[in-house]
């Protein structure tokens, strides 16, 4: 009768666990690469936002599920921004022409400093609007710089 139950119960197991197999597999990550164009001045460095949700897009770096910098070079910067997970992503950039690594802004919130998002179309842009699918590789994205 033992080996009955424990057969049975083995038997009534093995989906679950096998249903937990998903938690054994490493995670496959890429590097995004983020090429910046329309630096006004080589001055500061280039930071890139990279947000996996709308909470905190696009200005709240403590929200970006990750962060870059590079330095500009004749007007433009190659940031690569490694172990990135598969997934949908907004990628902010902005030119930290001060270094604080903060983007400055007027009164009314305007950036003072570039600006650029993935798949920018004008106006605020939102994370929907923004965001762009990074498969399990990586990926390579070119975003050019506004000022106001």
């Amino acid at each position: 009768m033992y080996v009955l139950l424990l057969s049975l119960l083995t038997f009534s197991a093995a989906p679950a666990f096998a249903a937990l197999s998903f938690l054994h597999r490493p995670m496959v990550v890429g590097t995004v690469g983020v090429s910046v164009t329309g630096a006004r001045s080589d001055d500061g460095q280039i930071v890139a936002l990279v947000f996996a949700a709308s909470s905190g897009f696009p200005f709240d770096a403590s929200r970006a599920a990750y962060t870059a910098t590079g330095p500009i070079r004749n007007g433009s910067a190659s940031i690569q921004v490694p172990r990135v997970a598969a997934g949908r992503y907004a990628i902010v950039v902005f030119h930290d022409a001060d270094g604080n690594g903060q983007i400055k802004r007027n009164l009314v919130g305007i950036p003072r400093e570039g600006v650029g998002v993935t798949r920018f179309n004008g106006g605020r842009p939102s994370f929907n609007g923004a965001a762009v699918d990074v498969p399990a590789a990586g990926g390579r994205f070119t975003i050019g710089l506004n000022y106001r």
